[in-house]
C-alpha cells in the first residue's frame, strides 16, 4: 500500500513541476503539518505525529517532529476464558530536532536534512483468570507482563512538497535511521488461590540498527 502511494506521490509531483507556475510563490515564516501515513499503514509510525518547521530562508528549515500516543486496552479481545480479565496500557512516544536545506523552493520543493531523535514505547497487561466455582479443580492463574523499548539515534532524510492549494502543501518524506536501541521485557505468572508467583523471567537486549524507509511520513502542511 505505501508503495502505491509513493507512485501516486511522484506522479503527481512529475505533473506539477510540468504545469507550476512559480510567480505568485510567497515563502511561508512557519509550517505545521499532520502525518496521515499511519492511517494506511499503522506499522509505519505514532498516529497524530505533528511536523513542525521555522522557515529561515528559501534554502533552510529547522524542523522538529512531535508524537504520543497512549491507549488503554482494557477488556480488549484475547483468546482466555470468558472469566479472564484483561487489562493494560499501551504508550508511544517520538520526539526528533534537526536541520532541511532545499534545492528548490517553489510550488514543487525538493529537500534533504538530518535530525536527532528519542523514541520510547511500552505496553503494560495484565490478565486473571479464575474459574471458580464452575471448574473442579479450578483454573487460577494472574500473569503480569511488561515490554519496553527506547531509541535514540539519527536520521537523514530526503522529501519533496507539493503545494496543492493556497497555503496547504503535501510532503513526502523518506529516512535513513541509524539508532541505538535498548528493550526489556519482564514476564510475571502467580498461580492457586494465594496467588504464589511460579513463573517469572525477562530479558534485556541492547543493539544498533540501521533501517532505510522509502515511505517514512505523508504530511498535510499548513503555511503561514
Amino acid at each position: 500500500m505505501k508503495y502505491i502511494l509513493l507512485f501516486i506521490a511522484c506522479f503527481a509531483m512529475y505533473w506539477n513541476l510540468q504545469a507550476q507556475q512559480e510567480t505568485n510563490f510567497e515563502l511561508p515564516k512557519w509550517q505545521v503539518g499532520l502525518d496521515v501515513l499511519p492511517y494506511f499503514d499503522t506499522s509505519s509510525s505514532i498516529k497524530n505525529s505533528i511536523l513542525i518547521r521555522k522557515v529561515i530562508n528559501e534554502s533552510t528549515s529547522l524542523r522538529s517532529n512531535l508524537g504520543i500516543a497512549f491507549e488503554n486496552i482494557n477488556n480488549r479481545p484475547n483468546d482466555k476464558p470468558e472469566t479472564s480479565l484483561n487489562q493494560g496500557s499501551e504508550l508511544n512516544s517520538y520526539l526528533s530536532v534537526g536541520l532541511e536545506h532545499y534545492l528548490f523552493r517553489k510550488r514543487v520543493s525538493v529537500y534533504f536534512g538530518g535530525e536527532v531523535f528519542g523514541s520510547y514505547y511500552r505496553i503494560l497487561k495484565h490478565n486473571e483468570v479464575d474459574t471458580r466455582p464452575d471448574a473442579n479443580p479450578p483454573t487460577i492463574f494472574k500473569i503480569d507482563d511488561l515490554y519496553q523499548t527506547f531509541k535514540l539515534g539519527m536520521n537523514g532524510l530526503s522529501g519533496f512538497s507539493l503545494a496543492v492549494a493556497k497555503n496547504f502543501n503535501v510532503n513526502v518524506e523518506a529516512k535513513l535511521i541509524l539508532a541505538y536501541q535498548w528493550e526489556q521485557g519482564d514476564y510475571k505468572q502467580y498461580e492457586g488461590p494465594d496467588y504464589t508467583l511460579t513463573v517469572f523471567g525477562g530479558r534485556t537486549i541492547k543493539r544498533t540498527l540501521a533501517k532505510l524507509i522509502p515511505l517514512s511520513g505523508i504530511y498535510l502542511v499548513y503555511d503561514f
